[in-house]
């Protein structure tokens, strides 16, 4: 379908170039035209399969393969596969190959660059601790990820198409270590996701509750609530569930 749409394209480009070629100097011009226009459609023919090559390199954490692509292509980086429209990082996030996201980084990738779902880098590494936890995730390694994002400059608390921020994923999913890492970093409480749901609502481990209920049901506002002191209470519960 997608070769259908390019080959279209390519032909409507075609009968242009021939009217202008008209416009310009009759066959010669015509020539000169179809010429540079065949340039341009070989051009990004290979650009795309390069692109392709890209994205299953940082897949299936090929490190090397990586590397010597950015070195013939930097720009490449930012080439989006053609059904989930996610960048390389994406698939690496998702995979938890960290010495890759580390060189995407140090390329000054787009750390807040979106999927076809609206979910940014961080959503992806928490999503990912749900689908598959015994081959590739665990929470002290998602943690690590999700703060390198954050020390480039990443939206805790971007939603996606659903409404969905990081923390209330990791809430939904029980991953109570990177939810108070999240409360940590300041990540808000009480965005709702488009179905009208809170965190609270999802929330099934006893110390992030106590926490959640205390701003949802007992105040009516988060004025109302030392800060500093939640804050403490978290860092004293995530040190307590790391050991």
């Amino acid at each position: 379908m997608q070769k259908c749409r390019r080959f279209s394209g390519f032909i409507l480009g075609m009968l242009f170039v021939l009217g202008c070629g008209n416009l310009m100097g009759g066959r010669n011009g015509r020539r000169s035209f179809l010429s540079k226009i065949r340039e341009i459609f070989f051009e990004s023919e290979e650009k795309h399969k390069l692109g392709k090559t890209f994205i299953k390199a940082a897949r299936d954490g090929k490190y090397d393969e990586v590397k010597e692509i950015l070195k013939k292509d930097p720009g490449i980086i930012f080439f989006k596969d053609s059904s989930y429209k996610g960048i390389a990082l994406h698939w690496d996030v998702e995979r938890g190959h960290i010495n890759i996201i580390k060189l995407l980084l140090d390329k000054q990738i787009n750390v807040n660059e979106e999927t076809i779902y609206g979910e940014t880098s961080i959503i992806v590494a928490i999503k990912a601790t749900a689908e598959i936890p015994t081959r590739f995730y665990d929470e002290e390694k998602c943690i690590k990820i999700v703060n390198l994002f954050l020390e480039k400059g990443a939206e805790i608390d971007h939603q996606n198409k659903d409404g969905n921020t990081a923390f209330g994923l990791a809430v939904r999913l029980n991953r109570p270590k990177l939810c108070f890492f999240l409360l940590e970093k300041e990540a808000k409480i009480d965005i709702s996701n488009k179905k009208g749901w809170f965190s609270v609502d999802f929330a099934q481990d006893d110390d992030l509750r106590e926490i959640l209920e205390k701003y949802f049901f007992q105040n009516a506002s988060w004025l109302n609530i030392k800060k500093r002191d939640i804050k403490n209470l978290c860092c004293k519960q995530y040190k307590h569930k790391s050991k």
